[in-house]
């Protein structure tokens, strides 16, 4: 087991330098021009030059490289050569070696903005809290709701409205995020803003589901809300139309809030839009993983014997069969909060959430270079570390992974030995 996470660590690690290699080549040979950035466009040619100077601008690509990986190792280098200098906002310790030469005991440094002169390090500390809860709310959000769609559909196949979420769940897939942004926002934060038209006859339509009775009288009471939420807005204000208190949703908020008279809060309902926005693709994919994966356990001899012992179809579903079919989904929700923590963008973008990827998009918008790079490769480690947890989840979730990983071990040793 440890010489599996073993070589998935230094794979990560070669996939990091990698990854940093590409981005800082391509930042270096950009034709921004830092130094003007900094010193305003009147700045005279010795400015210009002492900033250059400052930030190295001055010296080859391999060798600002080199500095960098010296300023991102936790054991880094401290002489008198330029950019090789131990600064104190490292966060760490210096251990003197001789007069001229010292070694750092640090954190990571990512660099320092071109803009607000803040470290990427301060930046990831006051940003990525807000993006990591979104991601986390958003995927137990589409988990639990893509879960309970499949078992749904699969104790009562006959029902209208599971059938119907085969073809949403397709839908939510195609859109693209930006889309159902706007289309979220539309909905609850402006046309649901002060009142929420519901057009009361749409609940007639209940009525038939409840004789029907392979339909499903929760299909009806679902489809009838959903159809008088859909003609509330086109009837408007008649006397068949009641108005419910709307959402008092902003289009812009994030997870702290600023309050003139009383600081810092924490407005958990600038959660709501954003969260439903990145749940609804996620949610598809794991309605449909589900939906197949317990259709397969279906089959299996052991649920027909649970059904035989008196079980209902829900309860063998949900105490046998999910069991069962979890490992799969499980795995694809790492690797999907993974993509929620670092493409989350658009989302933030849209809504105003004051996270790493509204961050980014004004990086980019100001040329800010050691803030992309920084969060380039932040949000890089975090797919490797998350891939990592995968799979050595996967081994614990299914045991067929962890026999073929001991009979690797046992081949290797009988090879050596040989």
């Amino acid at each position: 087991m440890l010489r599996f996470v073993g070589q998935r660590v230094l794979q990560g690690l070669a996939v990091l330098f990698g990854v940093l290699l590409v981005v800082f080549t391509i930042f270096s040979f950009s034709d921004s021009d830092p130094s003007r950035m900094l010193g305003g466009q009147r700045s005279d040619a010795e400015t210009l030059s002492r900033i250059r100077k400052e930030l190295l601008l001055d010296q080859s690509v391999p060798y600002r490289f080199a500095v960098y990986l010296n300023d991102l190792s936790p054991v880094s280098i401290h002489s008198e050569k330029d950019g090789f200098g131990w600064k104190k906002d490292f966060n760490g310790v210096a251990i003197p070696l001789s007069e001229s030469k010292s070694i750092g005991l640090k954190l990571p440094y990512l660099g320092k903005s071109f803009q607000t002169g803040q470290t990427v390090n301060q930046i990831i500390a006051q940003t990525f809290p807000e993006t990591a809860v979104l991601a986390v709310v958003s995927i137990l959000v589409a988990l639990f709701g893509g879960v309970a769609l499949a078992i749904w559909k699969a104790a009562k196949p006959e029902a209208l409205f599971p059938r119907l979420s085969s073809f949403l769940s397709v839908g939510g897939m195609a859109f693209p995020s930006f889309f159902m942004a706007m289309l979220v926002a539309f909905l609850g934060a402006y046309f649901w803003f002060e009142a929420i038209p519901f057009f009361w006859p749409a609940l007639l339509l209940a009525v038939p589901f409840w004789f029907v009775r392979k339909w499903g009288r929760v299909d009806g009471v679902i489809l009838s809300l959903l159809l008088g939420l859909v003609l509330g807005g086109f009837f408007g204000n008649s006397w068949t139309v009641w108005d419910f208190p709307g959402t008092g949703l902003a289009f812009f908020g994030s997870l702290i809030e600023i309050d003139p008279f009383h600081g810092d809060y924490l407005a958990l309902q600038n959660l709501w839009l954003p969260c439903i926005t990145l749940a609804i693709r996620p949610l598809s994919v794991f309605f449909q993983l589900a939906e197949s994966s317990l259709l397969e356990e279906r089959k299996k001899p052991y649920f027909n014997t649970a059904l035989s012992k008196g079980l209902t179809r829900t309860q063998a579903l949900i105490q046998h069969a999910l069991p069962n079919a979890l490992s799969p989904i499980i795995t694809t929700a790492m690797g999907w909060l993974a993509s929620l923590l670092a493409g989350a963008v658009f989302i933030e973008f849209i809504f105003g959430w004051k996270g790493l990827g509204l961050e980014i998009f004004e990086a980019l918008e100001r040329e800010d270079q050691p803030v992309i790079v920084g969060l380039v490769l932040f949000f890089s480690a975090l797919f490797v570390v998350v891939n990592i947890l995968v799979d050595i989840s996967y081994t614990i979730l299914d045991p067929r992974v962890k026999a073929s990983l001991y009979e690797r071990k046992n081949s290797s040793r009988k090879l050596e030995n040989e």
